[in-house]
């Protein structure tokens, strides 16, 4: 093997060797930020579900109070139309 080609060689492992080095950081950085998008669209699910709870909640509270309304005024309108009733046959006799 000639001085040159064993420089060349040299060279190359050496050349090889950095850029396995530089490669391997910037997957390691790179994994570090995935792992961290990964952990603040968790905390972002989670909030979510919460919020999609606590909705869910409010909606089915607030559909029981309508359906106790409804009831109400339906229980009033009959009372209503049965004073008017008894007020026109008052006003007859």
């Amino acid at each position: 093997m000639s001085v040159g080609s064993a420089l060349r060689s040299i060279r190359d492992r050496a050349l090889g060797s950095l850029i396995r080095q530089v490669a391997a950081d910037s997957v390691a950085e790179v994994k570090a930020s995935m792992a961290e998008i990964e952990r603040i669209l968790g905390y972002q699910g989670d909030a979510a579900d919460e919020v999609a709870e606590t909705i869910g909640r409010t909606l089915t509270r607030l559909t029981s109070e309508l359906t106790a309304l409804t009831a109400e005024v339906a229980r009033l309108n009959e009372r209503l139309e049965r004073l008017e009733v008894s007020d026109s046959a008052a006003s007859r006799s």
